[in-house]
């Protein structure tokens, strides 16, 4: 596409996100003055702490606006504050226990979210996340940051399918949403200890309240998260462990109500972690050749990985965010400004051997600047609609050391990355209980990058400009069944950018990939709120999937022909007495390649192999989520005991399914007792999580050649226990 295409289209679109903000200042702001006052913050509330409770719903904003859950025909599971306490839910991985189709890896720091069998599985800087993450209405880009901010939240919210029109950018799989509990006019707040074993200790608070009686409100919290490493490195003569924690996060939040009909949220937040490193454990290789070293060097079993140098991990995240409210009597204004940067090191022995063979050292500086402005009709009906712009801007400057005794190998370069989007979404109401939904998104994304490979004598670089661009519509209708239960059909298509294989030397840039979904659901509250039901069945006709592997020294990415998603998805939530609850997330998934043709890098000899048939890569086919919990009064207060079960059956990491490479299904057990006073005001609790002690594998990689392609494996927790004391004011 040519320069003089790429620029009219950022003029465009800049053009039309001046001619919105205009919009929103030049409006009557004392049309909707009493509005304002009392309901500036209302919509991103939540009607009670509970999450997808039988008697109470939250307020959702997957659309922009605030919607009660059970009136959004979209698939959401969503959590409020008290559902992340009740079953100690404290970072994005927790959440895959408790969503349907929601799969949660973590290689070298990187969080590697699947939904519905579409997420990450490219692990080099010029590519993105399928699955997008924000953070009060900002997206996250890397990886590395997309596990690191989960405390003092109001709510999470996970959409399950592509949100391409409304929820910003490469939401091919999904979106995870994340809001912070806001400043309030009241003082409040709230702390807590948890101890446990492997030396384990956490702590968490939030507090706020009226700075300028209710004009100017504040809030600050922090968390902290240390313990000892759960996987030993039987090569240290010291007793090293890794797979620990220490790790400090704060944010701080200014609300000011401008006037009337106005309000500025300002958050900044930071996040450390200084750390042994990861369990990067390697038995074994996929090539089939020894490990080099091997023997006399000392091979890892289990739950250990052999280390004859030391490793490290080291991140540090900074954010600042600056929203506007203006509400402009017929339509609210808001506009989001969003500043990130990361720097995240990681050094660590990958060769697998206590020997001094390869040892890699990673760094990846990041910033990025994002604009949203958007526009919200006020009115409830029976037309309401939704016009946005956005932008963003991101610098990465990624940089990989593989350390040898012959020489150093060496990757990296600069990506930049300018991306651009439209969009516009309404909803009529035909009739009282039928309504049709149609938007729109136009997305470019525009990339540049330089790359470069040294290894003496061998001295290689290449520069690369590419942009894509796509339109990403949706249409949806649903229907009021009865008081309280909902049907609703949808088509919509997402869109992942293409990108830049950072170090690989390809000569080229890979293609986006493109799913349509096509979509029908039922959302109900039966037997007076007692029962909640929330079910959805799916279809994707997924395009151009992007795929990662190493070949030789360098990683490489392809993009596969098609793939067929299918699946099922029900939700439940009963309260068959009062004290009494009863909760269910479970999916079936059938995730298949139809058309795939590749090599397999550790074994050309078996020369090109047709995967049609194959299922994606971390896509489990059955996941079943349940829990059950029983409150007795008692002691002047509430004695709660919870169980919970998460089954997943066998998953593959990577697409050529072999076993090697692959996990069995496992079944997960957590139990909680809490005892919580009858105001709310005091609770202690004690818990146990992987209940049976159970190892499994929650991510694997293949290496590179230079060391035979070992099978870098990733180990989840073991089980943990402890005591939790809390209170609130």
């Amino acid at each position: 596409m040519t320069n003089s295409r790429y620029m009219a289209r950022k003029h465009l679109v800049n053009g039309v996100s001046m001619a919105l903000l205009t919009a929103g200042w030049m409006a009557t702001p004392a049309a909707a003055a009493e509005g304002m006052t009392s309901n500036a913050a209302e919509p991103e509330k939540e009607a009670d702490a509970t999450a997808a409770s039988a008697d109470a719903d939250i307020v959702v904003t997957a659309q922009k606006r605030g919607e009660l859950l059970q009136s959004v025909p979209i698939a959401i599971s969503a959590f409020g504050s008290e559902a992340l306490e009740r079953s100690n839910i404290d970072s994005v991985s927790q959440l895959q226990n408790f969503t349907p189709s929601l799969h949660f890896g973590r290689q070298d720091g990187q969080a590697l979210i699947t939904i519905r069998g579409i997420g990450t599985t490219v692990l080099t800087a010029g590519a993105d996340a399928g699955v997008a993450v924000h953070l009060d209405g900002v997206y996250v880009a890397r990886t590395q940051a997309q596990d690191a901010v989960m405390f003092d939240l109001e709510r999470v919210e996970v959409l399950r399918g592509p949100q391409g029109t409304v929820n910003g950018r490469n939401a091919t799989g999904g979106s995870i949403n994340l809001i912070s509990r806001q400043p309030t006019d009241a003082f409040e707040g709230h702390a807590s200890l948890t101890v446990g074993n492997y030396a384990a200790i956490k702590t968490e608070a939030g507090l706020g309240g009226p700075l300028i009686g209710d004009k100017v409100m504040w809030r600050v919290a922090f968390r902290t998260d240390n313990h000892k490493g759960y996987t030993p490195n039987i090569a240290s003569p010291t007793g090293d462990r890794v797979d620990d924690a220490n790790q400090q996060s704060v944010r701080g939040l200014l609300l000011f109500r401008l006037g009337d009909s106005s309000e500025l949220l300002l958050t900044a937040d930071y996040d450390r972690v200084d750390s042994n490193g990861f369990g990067s454990m390697v038995h074994r290789t996929a090539s089939g050749v020894p490990i080099p070293g091997s023997p006399p060097g000392i091979i890892s079993v289990g739950r250990s990985i052999s280390a004859d140098t030391p490793t490290f991990y080291g991140r540090e995240i900074f954010g600042a965010t600056a929203k506007l409210k203006v509400d402009a009597g017929p339509f609210t204004v808001t506009g989001i400004t969003g500043y990130r940067k990361l720097d995240d090191h990681i050094l660590n022995d990958v060769d697998g051997v206590n020997l001094p063979l390869v040892e890699a050292d990673l760094l990846t500086p990041q910033w990025q600047l994002s604009q949203e402005i958007n526009l919200t009709s006020n009115n409830d009906g029976p037309f309401t609609w939704l016009l946005g712009a956005y932008y963003f801007h991101e610098m990465q400057r990624p940089d990989l050391r593989f350390n040898t005794p012959v020489a150093q190998l060496r990757l990296g370069g600069t990506v930049k990355t300018d991306s651009y989007a439209l969009y516009a979404q309404a909803t009529y109401e035909l009739t009282e209980r039928l309504r049709i939904t149609a938007g729109a998104r136009y997305s470019v994304d525009h990339k540049r990058a330089t790359e470069f490979v040294t290894f003496p004598p061998l001295d290689l670089s290449d520069t690369h400009n590419d942009e894509w661009d796509a339109i990403t519509p949706k249409l949806s209708i649903d229907y009021e069944i009865a008081e309280r239960v909902m049907a609703y059909a949808t088509i919509s298509r997402g869109f992942r950018s293409g990108g830049v294989n950072i170090g690989a030397i390809q000569g080229t840039t890979f293609d986006p990939e493109f799913v349509w979904n096509y979509e029908a659901g039922l959302k109900g509250q039966f037997f007076d709120g007692r029962l909640q039901a929330n079910f959805a069945g799916f279809y994707y006709d997924y395009t151009d999937l992007q795929l990662f592997q190493i070949r030789s020294l360098t990683p490489t990415v392809e993009n596969a022909a098609a793939a067929t998603v299918k699946g099922l998805e029900l939700e439940l939530v009963a309260r068959p007495t009062d004290g009494m609850r009863l909760d269910l997330a479970t999916s079936y998934l059938d995730a298949t390649f139809g058309e795939f043709v590749t090599i397999e890098a550790p074994r050309p000899q078996d020369g090109p192999r047709d995967l049609a048939g194959n299922r994606l890569p971390r896509s489990p086919k059955w996941k079943v989520n349940a829990g059950i919990e029983n409150r007795w009064n008692a002691f002047g207060g509430g004695i709660t005991l919870r169980g919970e079960m998460a089954y997943t059956s066998k998953v593959f990491f990577n697409e050529f399914n072999r076993t090697e490479t692959s996990q069995s299904a496992v079944t997960l057990f957590n139990a909680r007792l809490t005892y919580e006073t009858d105001d709310g005001r005091y609770r202690v609790g004690a818990f146990v999580e992987n209940l049976t002690d159970k190892y499994y594998i929650s991510q694997m990689s293949v290496g590179a050649a230079i060391v035979s392609f070992p099978i870098q494996e990733f180990a989840g927790p073991p089980r943990t226990y402890g005591l939790t004391v809390g209170v609130k004011f």
